[in-house]
């Protein structure tokens, strides 16, 4: 599964963003599929890792990666553009981020205000892209760590987002 944009596909958004015109071919969100609670679970696509060079590897990294998967990111966006995230997990101490987004075509852009309180730092300090699927239905942050990891957030029920 690969969720890395194409460098033609960067290429157009540059042009879209120099010119002011929506990316050929590309979609337009709207801020109110955006705007409510979305919830993720860290995956992995290890398709491209290198394979284990022994049975004690293969079941360190099956449990690693296990004790990963329980990492969970729920982020609610409002409709002033403000959002809330928060991400927990097994191996993840608990962490608390505020910002703003904006959405442009088919691309949402987050940049953190505040992690846990204070100013963020490293890559949370940088504007973060998210894909926005085609239907709306999800959206997909890989962070910058790599490792093959990413979140495809789902919307969060009504009754089940606070």
């Amino acid at each position: 599964m690969k969720h890395a944009r194409s460098s033609s596909s960067l290429l157009s958004l540059a042009l879209a963003l120099a010119l002011g015109t929506p990316a050929s071919g590309a979609h337009q969100a709207s801020t109110a599929n955006i705007v409510g609670t979305w919830e993720a679970k860290v995956a992995f696509d290890t398709s491209s890792w290198p394979a284990p060079k022994s049975d004690q590897e293969k079941h360190q990294r099956e449990v690693s990666l296990a004790k990963a998967q329980k990492t969970v990111m729920r982020i609610s966006f409002s409709p002033d553009h403000s959002f809330i995230a928060t991400l927990s997990g097994e191996e993840a101490k608990t962490l608390k981020l505020v910002g703003h987004w904006t959405i442009l075509d088919s691309t949402l852009i987050v940049k953190v205000t505040k992690s846990n309180g204070g100013p963020p730092s490293g890559d949370a300090a940088r504007p973060q892209s998210m894909d926005i699927a085609e239907d709306g239905k999800s959206i997909v942050y890989v962070p910058p760590l790599g490792l093959g990891a990413y979140f495809k957030f789902l919307r969060v029920p009504k009754n089940k987002a606070s």
